[in-house]
C-alpha cells in the first residue's frame, strides 16, 4: 500500500477516534463504564495526532518514512494508554465499553503493522 495512502488512513482514523470519544462516548460514559477524564485524555491524545497531521501538511516538511515512524510511536502510545485505562477501570467497563475498545485496539494493531511494513520500503517523497 502506498505510504501517503496509509498516512491519510491514519488521519481519518484519528478524526473518527476523536469524534467517537468526545462526541459519542463522553456523553454516554456511564454506558461505557469508563470515567469521563479517561475518555477526555484519549480524545485529546487522538486530537493531538490530528494536529500533527495538519502540521505536517501545512507547516513543516517531514519525509514520508520519518512521519510514518512518528505515527507508529504515537499510535503505540495511544494503544498503551487505552490498555492502561482499561486496566484501571477493569471492574466498571461495560460490555459496550469492552466492545468499542476491543475494536479500536484491533484496528490500531493492524494499522501499526501496516505502517511498520510501509517503513521497510523506500518511499517517494
Amino acid at each position: 500500500m502506498q505510504a501517503n495512502r496509509i498516512i491519510n488512513i491514519d488521519f481519518l482514523g484519528a478524526l473518527i477516534s476523536t469524534g467517537a470519544l468526545l462526541l459519542l462516548l463522553l456523553p454516554f460514559y456511564e454506558w461505557i463504564g469508563m470515567e469521563q477524564r479517561y475518555i477526555i485524555y484519549l480524545g485529546v491524545y487522538a486530537g493531538l495526532i490530528i494536529l500533527i497531521h495538519l502540521g505536517r501538511l501545512f507547516l513543516f516538511k517531514i519525509s514520508t518514512g520519518r512521519f510514518l515512524n512518528y505515527l507508529i510511536l504515537l499510535n503505540v502510545g495511544y494503544l498503551f494508554l487505552s490498555i492502561l485505562f482499561l486496566a484501571v477501570e477493569y471492574n466498571s467497563i461495560t460490555k459496550y465499553g469492552w466492545t468499542y475498545f476491543a475494536f479500536e485496539i484491533i484496528i490500531l494493531i493492524v494499522l501499526v503493522s501496516i505502517e511498520k511494513r510501509a517503513t521497510q520500503f523506500p518511499s517517494e517523497d
